[in-house]
């Protein structure tokens, strides 16, 4: 459950959902913004070295065109003088780099840049590798086909074909209309108010509209609070449609209003998943709904493990 949840976890949870597809949540690529490296390195001292690297390659070889290193790393490592190069040739690096040298200046620069023509890439991404497969679970009613699978690692995003994926949440919203707010909140009930003489302080919220069956016990809830969201997750349910939360989220929602028409959402629980798009994961098991017709095997699905590439 949602609430099983390593403190890291939770607070990558609550920024991909408070600023989407913003690059926070987007990995961190070498070269263009599109990811992309192109054209020659920067003019380097005349007897710099220049080393290249391949996903093709292997870090045990020398470092030469004809027998480039495999990993961007590696390749950094060994351009380690002023005025050296290393050249990345066509392909995606799921790795972190560090560029540590010291010993280059403005006139004798240690270069890091895309072989001339083609494209590299510096993934903070892995491709998901299920332990025994996806397993198809459940059809939504749009038509879309949720599967889940088993894996060893813990990803704090997911894309499918190069797509953020939204964490399953309430309301439902596509990422392109992420940024309406008609779309990425709900309003809280007649019923929400603050519990009193409880401690600490506690707030129920009415959230009469979101999917039953669901269990929100431990799912992220957040509130718009002035010009910015603030989270907490959700303590226990009351009675249906009306969840328990801590007050300190909202030390605002005071007055005649209190915790009444508040636009929230909540995010988290596997069983909220209920159009393409939405995916989340329980420790070891992840799950994501896929548009109609489409299966694991049609398309990459990579999750972010890195908090930066470069």
């Amino acid at each position: 459950q949602p609430s099983a949840r390593s403190g890291g976890r939770l607070k990558a949870e609550m920024r991909i959902e408070l600023y989407f597809w913003l690059a926070t949540v987007i990995p961190t690529l070498m070269g263009s913004p599109t990811g992309e490296a192109h054209g020659a390195a920067t003019e380097s001292a005349a007897d710099g070295r220049t080393f290249y690297a391949s996903p093709r390659g292997s870090d045990t070889h020398s470092g030469s065109l004809s027998a480039p290193f495999q990993s961007a790393q590696r390749c950094v490592a060994a351009a380690s003088l002023p005025g050296d190069s290393c050249l990345l040739r066509n392909g995606i690096y799921r790795e972190q780099v560090r560029l540590n040298h010291t010993g280059g200046s403005s006139a004798a620069a240690v270069t890091l840049a895309g072989f001339p023509g083609e494209r590299a890439v510096i993934s903070g991404l892995d491709v998901v590798s299920p332990r025994t497969g996806w397993n198809h679970v459940r059809k939504l009613p749009s038509g879309a086909s949720v599967y889940e699978a088993y894996t060893d690692s813990e990803y704090s995003a997911l894309f499918v074909n190069g797509l953020l994926q939204m964490s399953a949440r309430w309301p439902h919203v596509r990422l392109q209309d992420s940024w309406d707010r008609s779309h990425t909140f709900a309003i809280t009930g007649k019923r929400s108010a603050l519990v009193q003489n409880s401690t600490p302080p506690t707030a129920l919220l009415d959230i009469d509209g979101a999917p039953a069956g669901v269990n929100w016990v431990g799912a992220l809830v957040c509130l718009s609070v002035g010009f910015q969201s603030k989270c907490t997750t959700v303590l226990g349910v009351e009675a249906p449609g009306l969840v328990r939360v801590q007050a300190a989220v909202c030390q605002h929602c005071t007055g005649s209003r209190g915790w009444k028409r508040r636009e929230y959402f909540l995010s988290g629980p596997t069983g909220a998943i209920g159009v393409s798009g939405e995916w989340s994961q329980d420790g070891g098991k992840i799950t994501v709904a896929l548009p109609p017709g489409t299966t694991p095997s049609d398309v990459v699905i990579e999750g972010r493990v890195r908090h930066a590439a470069l």
